[in-house]
């Protein structure tokens, strides 16, 4: 079996420290965290107690060199000094941890590092074998059946479970949304890698397509055991109806036989993103619309908001930023200045030069300039405040609200310096104690073991 990695951190530095940069050691007293060696950090638990990490440990292929990406790498889980072996990461967030095992799920608590085998997996690969949706109140995942699959739901709390379906062969990757409400089935077919990389944001482009590419899917409206077979269907819109092509056009169906088409079809329109639960979508027109915006969000009951913004394509990449939000900027580009949008409103903030966003939420977002200052922005308002001067080495590290870089840690939510430090750190909690590396590498984010956890100097 073979383990895909997925990287979810990697943030290189700017300005201080230097690159590369110095190696570190543990101070005296130091809890050591995984092993001498490349590794990269999967998850960290808001406050510290555990880290989820890749590492290979044996020469595999017999190049005489230990090497993360070739040498069949491991996952560990390691809480209170335990390490607890697997061979994937399915998913989770901060208590739940969805592992593979011997093509086996097991699922993990957190809080004690307790683990409960929920059943084989279907097929030999179990990496798109289940989805824990953001409140982690409920999952789903796919058990091996008499006959294929089954689809089972999974109350997080108590650990009831209902099978929701039996499913035939195939690839079908299941995906929650924020809520826990709607489930999403995507039929991967043999692009399994593509769409593994598919993360559900708030606002989001359709689970089902992959640039040009489409794949079948269907949607589960939990609370009613509604399913929606329909291939035209994009994503659900409320708990009553679904965004769907309809001819040339993108229309709200209410699944009683009203139709709302959101724009003329000469607009040939494209889905930007959709925001499921709050009803409202941006779209790009493509066709030749004489009079209409090129990029407009559509929300239930409100007339559509042009957005004074290039729509997304090879020169151009929208990123989204919480429930209302979207970062804009030249693709490719790291150096490119960077617009940020409120979708609902349509207000529009263009960051200065060098700057780099570092957390959002709501309409608030906060920045590092080039100048060093930690600034934050309320698009609603236009208020700005200065939280910090002489942050220069880039944002080392972020969690929550939490903002790590040279000199400073920073708790952006409540406005407050958490205190200071030396050094290139790979990782924060929210509480503003850092993780340390001995080195980062300059390959997708790994570094070089072992881990352990320091607290700033106040």
């Amino acid at each position: 079996m073979v383990a895909i990695l997925v990287v979810v951190a990697g943030c290189g530095p700017r300005g201080e420290p230097s690159w590369p940069p110095r190696e570190r050691t543990p101070p005296a007293g130091a809890v050591r965290i995984g092993q001498s060696g490349e590794l990269l950090i999967a998850r960290t638990a808001a406050d510290g107690s555990w880290v989820l990490f890749a590492q290979a440990r044996s020469d595999i292929d017999g190049d005489g060199v230990v090497h993360l990406w070739t040498d069949r790498p491991r996952y560990y889980f390691v809480r209170a000094g335990r390490e607890a072996e697997f061979d994937g990461w399915v998913g989770g967030g901060e208590r739940w941890l969805l592992m593979a095992r011997a093509g086996e799920l097991v699922l993990v608590d957190g809080r004690d590092g307790g683990q409960r085998v929920l059943g084989r997996a279907p097929g030999e690969e179990p990496w798109y074998a289940g989805w824990i949706a953001a409140g982690e109140a409920r999952m789903v995942y796919l058990r091996a059946g008499s006959a294929g699959a089954e689809l089972v739901e999974r109350e997080l709390g108590s650990g009831d479970e209902r099978v929701l379906a039996d499913l035939p062969d195939g690839h079908p990757y299941p995906v929650l949304d924020d809520a826990g409400e709607w489930l999403t089935l995507i039929d991967l077919g043999d692009d399994a890698l593509i769409a593994r990389w598919t993360r559900q944001e708030r606002c989001h482009p359709p689970l089902g397509e992959a640039g040009r590419q489409r794949f079948d899917t269907s949607f589960l409206h939990l609370p009613s055991g509604r399913w929606v077979r329909d291939q035209a269907a994009l994503a659900p819109w409320g708990s009553d109806a679904v965004l769907a092509r309809r001819g040339a056009t993108v229309a709200v169906d209410g699944l009683d036989g009203r139709l709302r088409p959101l724009v003329p079809p000469a607009c040939a329109p494209r889905v930007v993103c959709v925001q499921s639960r709050q009803r409202f979508v941006v779209l790009a027109c493509d066709g030749p619309l004489a009079g209409q915006p090129v990029v407009a969000t559509y929300r239930e009951g409100r007339p559509p908001v042009a957005l004074p913004l290039p729509p997304p394509n090879k020169f151009v990449s929208w990123s989204p930023l919480g429930d209302r939000m979207a970062a804009v900027r030249r693709a490719l580009d790291d150096e490119a200045p960077l617009s940020v949008v409120d979708l609902p409103s349509g207000r529009v903030h263009r960051l200065p030069e060098r700057s780099e966003l570092v957390w959002s939420q709501g309409t608030r977002y906060a920045m590092l300039t080039g100048d060093g200052d930690l600034v934050v922005v309320d698009l609603s308002s236009g208020a700005r405040r200065r939280l910090a001067r002489g942050m220069r080495g880039g944002a080392a590290a972020r969690r929550d609200g939490v903002v790590a870089s040279h000199p400073l840690v920073v708790d952006v939510v409540h406005e407050r310096v958490l205190g200071r430090f030396r050094g290139d750190p790979v990782g924060v909690a929210a509480s503003g104690r850092l993780l340390f590396a001995r080195r980062k590498l300059e390959s997708w984010g790994t570094v070089l073991g072992p881990l352990w956890w320091e607290w700033p100097a106040r």
